[in-house]
This record gives C-alpha cells, sequence and structure tokens, in this order.
C-alpha cells in the first residue's frame, strides 16, 4: 500500500513539472503557485496562479485524451456562441509536453452542490441544458462536426446505438446484474430504437448536468439574503452527440433523481 501511495505521489510531481513547464512555455514566465487539485479520475488538475491571471491546466495520460479535449474545446466553444456560460479554453495539444493537455482561464466560483437555491439554480440550468441542446451537430455518437473523420461517423441514431454505444451488450449487463426487470428492459429498447420519430434530428449533449459541475456565483441583496447565479457550466462531458430527446418524459414512471422534475419544466419551458 505504502508503495501504490509513493507511486501515486510521483506521478503527481512528475505531472506539476509538466504543468509549470508548459506555463512556462506559453507565457514566457515562472507560475507563482501550483496547487494540484485531488478529483479527478482521468486527468491530473492543476490551479496555476501567474501574473498574467488564474488557470486551469488539465494533464491526461490516456493516448485518447487528445481527441477528446479538441472536442471539448469545439463544442464549448459552439456552447458559448449560443449563451452559456462556460470556461475559456485557452490551448490544447500534445507538442510541448510528453503527455496531451488543455490549458483554460480559470473561474470563480462556489460549487452549486448545496446551494440554498436549489431549485432556481436547477431551474437555471435548465434554461442553460435547453441551448446546448439546441445546437444541431451531423452524425450521432462521440464523432461528428469536430472531427474530419468519415468512417467512424454514425449517420443514423439506429448506427450509434448499435455500433458506437452497443446497446445489446449493454442491456444484457442490465439484466445481468438484475438492475432491471426484462419487461423494464423492453421498455428501454423500444424508447431508444424509436428515438423521437421516424428521423431524429442530433444535437449537442452535455453528457453530465448535475449540481456538482455547476459554479455558481453570490451576489448578496441584504444580511440575510442573496441570489445564486450561475457563473459556469463545467464541462468534463460535454460533446456527444446525441438526440434531442427529453428521456425523463418518456420514463416519468421510473424512479430517477429528484431534481429531475424542476429541470424538466425548464427545459419544456426554454426550448427552441
Amino acid at each position: 500500500m505504502k508503495q501504490v501511495k509513493t507511486t501515486a505521489n510521483e506521478d503527481i510531481q512528475k505531472a506539476k513539472r509538466m504543468a509549470r513547464h508548459l506555463i512556462e512555455h506559453h507565457f514566457k514566465t515562472t507560475p507563482q503557485r501550483i496547487i494540484y487539485q485531488a478529483g479527478g479520475m482521468t486527468n491530473f488538475v492543476f490551479r496555476i496562479h501567474h501574473g498574467e491571471g488564474e488557470f486551469v491546466v488539465r494533464i491526461g495520460q490516456n493516448p485518447g485524451k487528445l481527441n477528446a479535449y479538441i472536442k471539448e474545446q469545439w463544442a464549448v466553444a459552439r456552447a458559448q456562441q449560443a449563451g452559456v456560460p462556460t470556461p475559456e479554453i485557452l490551448e490544447v495539444g500534445n507538442e510541448v509536453i510528453s503527455s496531451r493537455y488543455m490549458i483554460s482561464r480559470c473561474v470563480r466560483g462556489q460549487a452549486a452542490t448545496h446551494h440554498p437555491d436549489r431549485q432556481k439554480i436547477l431551474r437555471e440550468l435548465g434554461r442553460y441544458t435547453a441551448l446546448i441542446n439546441s445546437i444541431l451537430t451531423s452524425g450521432f455518437g462521440s464523432v461528428f462536426d469536430w472531427s474530419s473523420n468519415q468512417l467512424s461517423k454514425n449517420d443514423s441514431w439506429i448506427e450509434f446505438l448499435y455500433q458506437e454505444l452497443r446497446l445489446d451488450a449493454r442491456l444484457e449487463s442490465l439484466g445481468k446484474h438484475k438492475m432491471l426487470s426484462p419487461s423494464k428492459l423492453k421498455e428501454l429498447r423500444v424508447i431508444l430504437e424509436r428515438g423521437t420519430g421516424k428521423k431524429p434530428s442530433p444535437g449537442l449533449n452535455h453528457g453530465d448536468v448535475r449540481l456538482k459541475n455547476v459554479l455558481e456565483r453570490i451576489r448578496v441583496r441584504s444580511r440575510r439574503s442573496s441570489i445564486g447565479k450561475i457563473a459556469c457550466l463545467v464541462s468534463p462531458r460535454i460533446g456527444t452527440c446525441l438526440w434531442r430527446f427529453t428521456i425523463s418524459r418518456q420514463m416519468r414512471n421510473w424512479s430517477f433523481w429528484p431534481a429531475m422534475d424542476c429541470m424538466r419544466t425548464s427545459f419544456s419551458k426554454w426550448r427552441p
């Protein structure tokens, strides 16, 4: 156990040196402070204090991370154009260091997970989710407008379900572990295969719209009250191109997280 912990610390220190080198390369001066942000599952994340401002450096060890970063950069830019508050991504690449990396501006705010005005934040989040879902794309799945690849692009929703999502294997896993009954599995397959109609149109989808991915800014009205305002919608999985479909509407009798009703109401109200 001690050896594993030591190895992990060594990996963090190695990534920290890479982050320092990245900042020195792009800004030509040394950062004032580098703070490791624990909790990243697939990235080493560092908060950078520099004379030019505060930045976030993400370093991914997986070779596939470069495409994920490029896709995120494209999707975030489109979401910003639509009016969604997102981080400004400054640089994506793998040339300066041996690993894939992303540099973005740091956004000040607090995680909205335990915000006292939870429903207000959720309604605003629903409005931004509707804006994201209104961005039309071409192709279904992980390869769409951000990439010039043609052979791996799914032209139809059914192609995406069975070639990329591997629907049969996923439903089999749900049944094997008794997470859903056979009747629910059958119902789920029908819902997914039907989509929104005969020709569902693909659109951008965030993929993880939860309060933990929302930074909120508070403007104090008085000593006893405040207004919550979303400062930024963090994008850990933004960019997956899925068909525009409120699945909770079709599965309203199923058990979903309690905030879904509030999100659905806001989504329906603001959907273009």
